[in-house]
């Protein structure tokens, strides 16, 4: 693996970065790391706050962190003891570490508390001896040290790892002599804005690096499936097939995934809930990932309500998302013009044998659920925006065989932000299906008989063809029931277009709706 030292190449760092070579790691008040701004902590490292050895116990006193019993029981100790000590950290998440150049502390004690104090770090969580960050500090009175700053320390931990502080004191005149970290007394009290230890130093990252506009020490690309990639800031945009080990977005900055772009990541993607993915009527972005920590917006396109029967049918491709959030994020869901509350967008209900028209009064906590398909149609053919968690593991969707008419029909559709495999798919499911009407059916809204029909032995035929993002789409159920499986061995990065391949135009004029997409068993293949 590279190790990318943001710092040291300073040539690099002026041509390509743009910013500091220093910045505050993190700070710290009386009780924990402060947090989670990001002026209080950078992103991709964890810290821990202060604890005390137990050799320490409390000491009341507003606005500090304050311990006593820095000697032990006796008293009587004139060096460090074991167990006296105040503890914090900071070190990087996976492929990230730390390089601690500077650390600032404010100390005061009342007149009993210790008179000698030191601070010591570990890279090992002090499973071993710790080593002096500085030497023997002394105070004297009602002492008060503020703002003792510790410069050149540079002390860099392994990726993934943290470096660890301890103060220890001792000397103190009785057991109940206190020693405190406060924030600096000429200021506010001891708050976030007023920490008691500031840690400064630079981020390292182990892997390639996109800021000001541009990656280095080179891009991704297909060939980058061993690399790390961190986007520090800016807004990055990916066009082609890209491949990598792991990928970290920061908070403040964003990826934008385009319609041709497909984004294969063999562990674990952190968003920040900053990746977005695009589409139109004939491309579709694809995401394929180990695991998503934080969440996605896909924004998947949806055919226009142009005239009669002009649907179609989409899936969600994340999960957590309740209707009325969704439809506050897509004004462009066609509405009822006699009922705005009503829109063009539900699922197929079994239990009255038809489509479902869901309102932002009686369905707004209603959850997307992924693996269930959704009619839908647009006002602009254009598209819906989906947010929420993405799968990657393995789901299962029921189907049944019930209801008062279309008995055996069930509306399903793609899980994944990533196309689904037919092959695959049809293999795992095919036995859960009607064995005359085995396959999956996409309303394509041109053909004679409105579907488009795949089962195994077009899936062998076409051994490439997959299911498009957010397809929806309908299968026959068995009699007496089944459960489809999705699994992710089944997804794939595409290209392909939807069942839709023909559509309307967004300048037609529309005839506004309340149509279902007939369903019949006439077609059956």
């Amino acid at each position: 693996m590279k190790t990318y030292v943001l710092h040291l190449i300073s040539c690099l760092i002026s041509i390509c970065f743009g910013y500091a070579q220093t910045e505050d790691l993190a700070a710290f008040d009386r009780a924990n790391i402060l947090g989670p701004t990001l002026s209080d902590q950078s992103p991709n490292l964890i810290s821990t706050g202060f604890t005390r050895g137990s050799g320490l116990a409390i000491s009341n006193g507003s606005d500090k962190f304050n311990s006593k019993d820095w000697n032990g029981p006796n008293n009587l100790s004139q060096a460090i003891s074991a167990n006296n000590y105040v503890q914090w950290s900071v070190g990087g998440n996976s492929n990230f570490a730390v390089e601690v150049e500077e650390l600032t502390i404010n100390l005061s004690r009342n007149n009993n508390g210790p008179t000698r104090w030191i601070i010591q770090y570990s890279l090992d969580d002090f499973s071993s001896a710790g080593i002096n960050l500085i030497g023997v500090q002394s105070l004297s009175g009602n002492d008060v040290v503020s703002n003792f700053r510790i410069s050149g320390a540079n002390i860099t931990s392994a990726f993934g790892q943290s470096i660890t502080f301890r103060l220890y004191a001792w000397s103190a005149r009785n057991p109940s002599g206190r020693l405190a970290i406060e924030g600096d007394t000429s200021q506010a009290a001891f708050s976030i804005g007023n920490p008691g230890v500031v840690v400064e130093g630079t981020i390292l990252f182990d892997g390639i690096v996109y800021s000001s506009g541009s990656w280095s020490p080179y891009p991704p690309s297909e060939t980058t499936i061993s690399d790390n990639a961190w986007v520090k800031d800016g807004l990055y945009s990916e066009a082609n097939n890209v491949q990598l080990n792991s990928l970290v977005i920061n908070p403040d900055a964003s990826m934008l995934l385009e319609k041709s772009g497909a984004l294969q990541v063999e562990n674990t993607i952190v968003t920040n809930d900053q990746l977005t993915l695009t589409s139109d009527s004939d491309e579709y972005s694809s995401l394929l990932a180990g695991s998503v920590e934080g969440s996605i917006t896909y924004q998947r396109h949806v055919n226009i309500n142009a005239n009669v029967g002009q649907n179609d049918l989409i899936a969600p491709m994340v999960f957590g998302q309740t209707f009325g959030e969704f439809s506050n994020d897509n004004p462009n869901i066609v509405a009822n013009p006699n009922n705005t509350a009503q829109k063009l967008f539900g699922p197929f209900d079994k239990a009255s044998g038809s489509y479902l028209i869901y309102d932002t009064v009686n369905n707004d906590l209603t959850s997307l659920v992924p693996g269930v398909g959704y009619r839908a149609a647009s006002t602009d053919n254009g598209n819906f925006s989906f947010s929420g968690t993405v799968l990657t593991d393995a789901i299962s969707t029921p189907i049944y065989f019930s209801g008062p008419n279309f008995q055996e029909w069930n509306l399903i559709g793609n899980p994944y932000p990533s196309y689904l495999d037919l092959f695959g798919f049809l293999s795992e499911n095919n036995n859960q299906f009607l064995p005359d009407c085995a396959g999956i059916y996409g309303y394509d809204g041109l053909a004679s008989d409105g579907w488009t029909i795949w089962n195994l032995a077009f899936a062998l035929a076409n051994p490439n063809a997959q299911v498009t993002p957010g397809q929806g789409f309908l299968v026959a159920s068995k009699v007496g029931g089944g459960n489809i499986s999705f699994l992710p061995s089944m997804r794939s990065l595409g290209p392909g277009d939807d069942f839709i391949l023909g559509r309307q135009s967004a300048s037609e004029d529309r005839n506004i709706d309340w149509f279902d997409i007939a369903l019949t068993t006439d077609n059956q293949g």
